[in-house]
């Protein structure tokens, strides 16, 4: 079994290298259930607050070509948040990087059952957050236009620069990024530090690679492996954010009409 204090030792223990829509929401909460919490994840980035210092500290490090200068800024973001663990992206995007950085971590690789299941639940969910659809309605939102759609754009030229001209929003069928991000992470990880995990495989694989208990409740029973993040609720967010959006747009011009009224009075 793994020696606990380890987890109290700075920067990440554990690093998710899946691609988006490989179960890494389920495997941020598994991860801060076994003790390697806080878990970096995108929804870290999205729960931001203005003036999103962290948000622009991750964009430079995306464009960043000079790798001692980019992982400066990496260790700056992980372990001055007190870090454990990180997974999604935009940890994903640094998998080479973090390899050197945090030479005593693993790294689980999240896949899907096919490559044509992840882009069809990568074009049902966040595809829709990357829309054009969405950025204009939600363009009076700070978040939408100095967080979120910043972030994901610099995160779209790091990866076509890392795998040769494709990205996940690419606005077709494609699963090229999906074989090429896979056999990126299988040839910059020493085998013995990457398990290639499949949420359906639950608790075992995980807990076996990490050398640690399989989770259990008050009464002795294993603790279920985390659901999270499904595409109902998904969509269902999306289209409470267009709604706003679009309401925001209607108030603005009402009150510029309104405002012209009383002026030419």
């Amino acid at each position: 079994m793994e020696d606990r204090d380890s987890k109290k030792q700075p920067g990440l223990q554990v690093i998710g290298a899946g691609l988006p829509r490989t179960g890494t929401n389920s495997l941020m909460k598994a991860l801060e259930i076994l003790g390697y919490g806080p878990c970096h994840h995108t929804e870290t980035l999205v729960g931001e607050s203005y003036p999103y210092r962290n948000s622009r500290q991750w964009q430079k490090a995306m464009v960043t070509e000079d790798r001692e200068t980019r992982q400066k800024i990496l260790r700056g973001l992980y372990e001055n948040g007190g870090f454990r663990s990180g997974c999604d992206y935009p940890t994903a995007l640094f998998v080479d990087d973090l390899v050197h950085m945090y030479p005593n971590a693993k790294f689980i690789h999240g896949v899907r059952s096919s490559p044509a299941a992840w882009r069809a639940s990568v074009n049902s969910t966040i595809a829709l957050t990357h829309s054009k659809a969405l950025y204009y309605a939600c363009y009076l939102f700070p978040p939408m236009r100095l967080n979120l759609h910043p972030t994901l754009c610099n995160g779209q030229i790091c990866e076509r620069r890392r795998h040769g001209g494709v990205d996940v929003f690419e606005p077709s069928d494609s699963v090229e990024i999906y074989h090429r991000h896979n056999d990126w992470v299988r040839r910059i990880v020493p085998r013995e530090r990457l398990l290639e995990f499949n949420p359906a495989d639950g608790w075992k694989p995980l807990c076996k690679f990490l050398g640690v208990p399989v989770p259990r409740d008050g009464e002795g029973m294993v603790r279920e492996y985390p659901r999270t993040n499904d595409k109902a609720q998904y969509r269902s967010i999306w289209r409470v954010l267009m709604v706003m959006g679009l309401m925001s747009w209607a108030v603005l011009f009402g009150a510029v009409y309104w405002a012209v009224r009383l002026l030419v009075r």
